[in-house]
């Protein structure tokens, strides 16, 4: 009877780490994806939308400013707030952003749609990375992590030219929000807070340390903003 009863809970215990890892791989690959295939969708923008470089610039810089900006409301909410239910307040707001954005003809209005898909995705993100600090090994799930996101580029960049060609830049953003609408549903998986071991590293930490890793952090974010710069632009850098 008790045999039964550890291999039953060793099995459950399975099933909900898998879901854990599918929610937070396949959140995660979808959150950034428009800066993933950011070469494929600047060409679309300017042949379709006759954008300047400068305006297309600016575009993917506040879809990337809002995600990173998303993480100082977040250091408020990871604490105070369900995860699950973050996730289901900024997943429908992903969505609703990018159906808008698929309507909209004003780059004005457009702007300030990508934003917010942005703000939401960021925090999606982050609930993602948080998700994965709390699990048994964190360096395995961050590699399925950048591979989920790596996998949807590299896809988005192959499929998006014949998407755009039948139905412009509007299919992108239909595509992301019908992706979103699909796994929102596995936000359910997700852990509803820290768990007390990781909240009591991260209490434990000296000064030191956060100095090193907010430097760390702004390094990153130098080097992403300048790498964005070139990757929005390289396929008409190749043309």
């Amino acid at each position: 009877m008790s045999t039964q009863t550890h291999v039953s809970g060793t099995a459950a215990q399975s099933s909900d780490g898998f879901g854990l890892l599918t929610a937070i791989v396949l959140l995660a690959a979808i959150t950034p994806a428009v800066l993933m295939t950011a070469p494929a969708l600047a060409a679309q923008l300017a042949a379709q939308w006759q954008l300047s470089p400068a305006q297309i610039g600016d575009l993917f810089s506040c879809e990337l400013g809002a995600m990173s900006l998303a993480t100082l409301p977040a250091y408020w909410w990871l604490r105070r707030v369900d995860w699950r239910r973050a996730a289901l307040v900024a997943g429908p707001l992903f969505v609703a952003a990018n159906l808008a954005s698929a309507l909209v003809a004003d780059y004005a209005t457009l702007l300030g749609l990508r934003f917010a898909s942005a703000l939401a995705g960021g925090s999606l993100m982050i609930l993602c990375m948080s998700s994965a600090a709390s699990t048994a090994n964190p360096g395995r799930v961050y590699g399925l992590w950048v591979m989920g996101q790596l996998v949807i580029g590299a896809v988005g960049l192959a499929v998006l030219p014949g998407l755009f060609a039948a139905h412009g830049i509007a299919a992108c953003y239909l595509l992301l929000a019908v992706l979103m609408s699909l796994c929102l549903p596995l936000s359910r998986c997700l852990p509803a807070g820290a768990t007390p071991s990781v909240q009591k590293s991260a209490a434990g930490r000296a000064a030191g340390f956060r100095l090193r890793a907010a430097l760390g952090i702004l390094a990153v974010l130098t080097f992403y903003i300048s790498l964005s710069g070139i990757w929005t632009f390289i396929g008409s850098i190749a043309g």
